[in-house]
C-alpha cells in the first residue's frame, strides 16, 4: 500500500512533507501563544498539524516498505566486549 505512487517510490514524496509541515506546525504553535494572534493561527494550526502527523505516518510505513522492497536491512548493533 505505501511502495509507489504513479511508478515512483512514495517515501521520497512524502519525506518532504513531513519536512515542511512538522517546523510549520511548530511555528504555528509559537504563534497560537500569542493572544493577538490566537483567534487567527487556531484552524491553520489544527490542519496544518493534523497534516504532518498524517505524513509523518506515512513517511514511516513508505520508509519500512521501501527498504523491504530493496532488501536493504536495518543495522545491528553489537554489544561492546567486556574487558
Amino acid at each position: 500500500m505505501f511502495d509507489t505512487f504513479d511508478g515512483l517510490p512514495l517515501h521520497p514524496l512524502v519525506i518532504h512533507a513531513a519536512v515542511v509541515l512538522i517546523p510549520l506546525s511548530g511555528l504555528l504553535g509559537v504563534l497560537y501563544a500569542v493572544p493577538r494572534i490566537r483567534a487567527w493561527a487556531r484552524w491553520p494550526l489544527l490542519v496544518v498539524s493534523a497534516a504532518a502527523l498524517g505524513a509523518a505516518f506515512v513517511a514511516t510505513q513508505s520508509g519500512e516498505a521501501l527498504q523491504r522492497v530493496r532488501g536493504y536491512e536495518a543495522p545491528t548493533v553489537r554489544p561492546r566486549r567486556q574487558r
